[in-house]
């Protein structure tokens, strides 16, 4: 899984304050695709709280009397809105864009429209430019005469695999662009 659910959690708890269980029910509700379950919510609190970017907020609060895991409220610390910030706007590896675009998509607010719609733009353009590099590599020589070697067929099928995934994340970044410029001039998505 190519998504770091911290930041999906951190960006929850700078929005408002919440429980773990409640954040995992955010998670699945937002990026239900994942198919995160509430046990991996807590490692990424843990880490979140062990990096100071999180912090309990009041009292640990007892479900069902003494018995029943205690239940902690977490909010984010001035360092977490910073870290959080830097991340929302740092430029993703082509390979994990969609996905990481997805997750900031999740959790953005108002204010990260244009910069997130930047990134979008650079980011289907870079998609562009590795997908044509691919189609002007050479080609093997599928000549029709004699056998032709192994290799040369193993780099086309490769070649050609690469470039049906170019294409399927090229298609996922342009409606990622498209539900961003229609939010940024507050109009709905287009139904596809």
């Amino acid at each position: 899984m190519a998504l770091s659910l911290k930041y999906v959690v951190l960006g929850m708890v700078v929005e408002r304050p919440a429980y773990g269980y409640e954040l995992y029910n955010r998670v699945e509700t937002l990026l239900p695709f994942y198919n995160y379950t509430a046990s991996a919510v807590y490692p990424a609190l843990d880490r979140l709280e062990g990096a100071g970017l999180i912090e309990p907020a009041g009292a640990k609060e007892r479900r069902g009397g003494v018995r029943g895991n205690p239940r902690v409220m977490y909010s984010a610390t001035p360092a977490g809105v910073t870290r959080l910030e830097t991340w929302m706007y740092a430029p993703t590896a082509p390979e994990k864009s969609r996905d990481v675009l997805l997750a900031k998509l999740a959790i953005a607010r108002a204010q990260d429209v244009p910069r997130l719609l930047e990134m979008a733009r650079n980011q289907e353009a870079q998609v562009r430019r590795q997908l044509g590099g691919l189609q002007e590599a050479p080609r093997a020589a599928w000549t029709g005469q004699g056998r032709v070697p192994l290799p040369l067929v193993g780099a086309a099928l490769a070649r050609s695999s690469e470039a049906r995934r170019l294409a399927a994340a090229i298609e996922s970044l342009q409606e990622i662009r498209e539900a961003l410029e229609h939010e940024l001039r507050g109009a709905p998505p287009p139904r596809r």
